[in-house]
C-alpha cells in the first residue's frame, strides 16, 4: 500500500527469493495480480486472476489457527504470531506458503517438535503506512491445503513494545500526543501509565493484557481527566494483575466497544464506566466483589452482561439507563442491590436473581424496567425498598417469600393481577 493504495503483493518462498508483483509499470497502473479472493465459503477459498482464471484452495483435514489475527505496527517494526497447524503432526516451514502486502517481510520457523505449533515472523515496511493481508497457506503436500488470513495495518501512530522494562513505554512515547494503538508487554510504573494517558484525544486501541503494574493495586490507573468530552478509545486490555479499577477510570469513553477485565479483579469503583455510549458486552470475572455506583451508567449499548460468581453487591444506579439490556443473570452470594441499580432499563424482559444470600433490593431498583414480565424473588430476602418496581407495566404477578420483613410501597405503578404473598 502507498497512500492508502494497493500497488501489488510480494509473494514469499521458503527456499528462494520473494518476488514482488506490481500493479502495472511502478505499481501505479494496470490490473492487480488477483482480480478477487471469495473466502465466504466455509469449505473453500476462491482465487480470480486478472486474466479470469480461477483456482479453488480447499480446506480438507488440516487447519490453521493463530493467536492473533489483527495486528498493528509501527513502521519497521516486528512481531511473532502463534500458529497451530492440525491434522498432522509432521508438518515443517516447508509446508507453509506466505502472500504479504507489498513492504511486509516474513519467516515461519517450527515452535517444537512434533510439527504442530509454528512462529510466523512479520516485520512493516520501514518507511510508509500499509494496510492489507497476510495469507498464510498450509499444504500437506497430499492433496489437502488450506488457508488463514491476518489483517495487517501499520502506520507511525503505532506503538508495539515487547518485554519492556518499567519506564520504557515512557521513554518510547517521548513526549507524543498522537498516539492511535499501544500495545505492550512486560512491566510498565505510573510514569508509564502517564504517558499512555497523554495520548488520550487519539489513541483508539489500548492493550496491557500482556503487562505487569509494579506499582500498586491497578486503583490509580486513571484514563478519565477533568475537562474530557468524549474520549475516542475503542479496545481496552488492562493488566492481568491489578486487583482494582478506580473511580471514573473509563469515564466518558463513548466509542469503547470492547474491554477485557482482569481475572483477578476483585473491585470496579464508582463511575468507572461511566457514559460508555458503544460499550455493548462486559464480562464481569470471577472474584469481583462489589460493583460501584454508577459503574455502567447510561451504558446504552449494553445488550450482554456475563457476571461470574463471587458478586457481593451491585451499586447505586449501577446499570442505570442500560436500554439495551434484555436479559441478566445475577450470582449466588450477591447480598444487596443498590438504589435505580437497573433504573429504566426498559429492554429488560428477565432478570434472574439469586437463589441464595440476597437480602434488600434498593430504593426504585428496577423503575421503569417496562417490558419485565415476571421475575421471581428469592427466600431470604428481607427488605424491599419503595417504587422498586415502579413503572414495570407488563410484571402481572409476583410471589412474596415468607422471609419479607419489608414492603416500601415496592410495586406502584405495576400492572400485577395477582400478588401472593407467604409471609405471615
Amino acid at each position: 500500500m502507498e497512500g492508502g493504495v494497493e500497488i501489488g503483493y510480494t509473494i514469499t518462498f521458503l527456499k528462494s527469493q520473494p518476488i514482488t508483483i506490481y500493479n502495472g509499470q511502478k505499481g501505479q497502473d494496470g490490473d492487480s495480480f488477483f482480480s478477487s479472493v471469495d473466502t465466504s465459503n466455509p469449505e473453500y477459498v476462491v482465487f480470480t486472476l486478472t486474466d479470469g482464471t480461477q483456482f479453488t484452495v480447499r480446506y480438507m483435514g488440516i487447519k490453521l489457527t493463530f493467536n492473533t489475527t489483527d495486528i498493528k505496527l509501527g513502521h519497521g517494526n516486528n512481531m511473532d504470531i502463534n500458529i497451530t497447524a492440525e491434522g498432522s503432526t509432521d508438518f515443517t516451514p516447508d509446508n507453509f506458503f506466505v502472500v504479504t502486502p507489498d513492504g511486509w517481510k516474513n519467516s515461519i520457523t517450527k515452535t517444537a517438535d512434533p510439527g504442530k505449533e509454528f512462529t510466523l515472523n512479520l516485520t512493516s515496511p520501514a518507511d510508509k503506512d500499509s494496510e492489507g493481508e497476510v495469507l498464510v497457506m498450509l499444504d500437506n503436500k497430499q492433496g489437502n491445503t488450506t488457508i488463514g488470513r491476518i489483517k495487517v495495518n501499520s502506520k507511525s501512530t503505532y506503538l508495539l513494545l515487547q518485554n519492556a522494562a518499567a519506564g520504557t513505554l515512557y521513554n518510547k512515547i517521548n513526549n507524543r500526543t498522537d498516539l492511535e494503538s499501544i500495545v505492550a508487554s512486560g512491566s510498565f510504573n505510573k510514569t508509564d501509565w502517564d504517558a499512555i494517558a497523554a495520548n488520550r484525544n487519539t489513541l483508539l486501541h489500548l492493550d496491557l493484557e500482556n503487562c505487569t503494574y509494579e506499582e500498586g493495586n491497578g486503583e490509580d490507573l486513571i484514563y478519565f481527566t477533568i475537562g474530557s468530552q468524549n474520549i475516542p478509545l475503542k479496545t481496552l486490555r488492562l493488566p492481568q494483575n491489578i486487583t482494582k479499577i478506580g473511580e471514573t477510570a473509563f469515564a466518558l469513553c463513548g466509542d469503547l466497544t470492547e474491554v477485557k477485565l482482569p481475572d483477578g479483579l476483585k473491585e470496579i469503583q464508582d463511575n468507572v464506566f461511566y457514559d460508555c455510549s458503544s460499550l455493548n458486552d462486559i464480562t464481569i470475572p470471577k472474584g469481583v466483589e462489589s460493583l460501584g455506583n454508577q459503574a455502567f451508567y447510561q451504558c446504552t449499548s449494553l445488550t450482554n452482561i456475563t457476571i461470574h460468581d463471587g458478586l457481593k453487591s451491585i451499586g447505586n444506579e449501577a446499570f442505570y439507563d442500560c436500554s439495551a439490556l434484555i436479559e441478566i443473570k445475577l450470582p449466588d452470594g450477591l447480598t444487596s442491590i443498590g438504589k435505580e441499580a437497573f433504573y429504566s432499563c426498559s429492554a429488560l424482559t428477565s432478570i434472574k436473581l439469586p437463589d441464595d444470600g440476597l437480602t434488600s433490593i434498593g430504593e426504585k431498583a428496577f423503575y421503569n424496567c417496562s417490558t419485565l414480565t415476571s421475575i421471581k424473588l428469592p427466600e431470604g430476602l428481607k427488605i424491599i425498598e419503595k417504587e422498586t418496581f415502579y413503572g414495570c407495566t407488563s410484571l402481572t404477578d409476583i410471589t412474596i417469600p415468607e422471609s419479607i420483613e419489608f414492603i416500601y410501597d415496592s410495586f406502584t405503578g405495576t400492572a400485577l393481577n395477582t400478588v401472593t404473598c407467604l409471609a405471615e
